[in-house]
């Protein structure tokens, strides 16, 4: 598929999502909310939280597949699971 008629797709699904769900509104009035909360502390603590461990299971992942990636360009025999099967005689 090339590059424009995805572009429109996810564009279309992405609206069609964003008003049938609200999710405008919503964003509106979790701001308005959190602006007349007592509870702002504990509320930032808890994102900052969350950031810290998405960052904790992220970085270590993207370091782990950088790491497969250089190790799969060293390995010559990049044969389809078919291709194999075949060789063996199983297919």
């Amino acid at each position: 598929m090339n590059f424009w008629p995805q572009l429109v797709l996810t564009s279309f699904c992405i609206g069609y999502l964003t008003r049938h769900l609200d999710l405008i509104t919503i964003a509106q009035e979790v701001a308005h909310e959190f602006a007349s909360t007592s509870h702002k502390p504990l509320l930032l603590l808890c994102f900052a939280g969350l950031c810290v461990t998405f960052l904790l299971i992220v970085i270590p992942l993207e370091r782990l597949a950088e790491f497969e990636h250089r190790t799969s360009c060293d390995y010559t025999n990049h044969s389809s699971a078919k291709e194999q099967l075949k060789r063996r005689g199983s297919f």
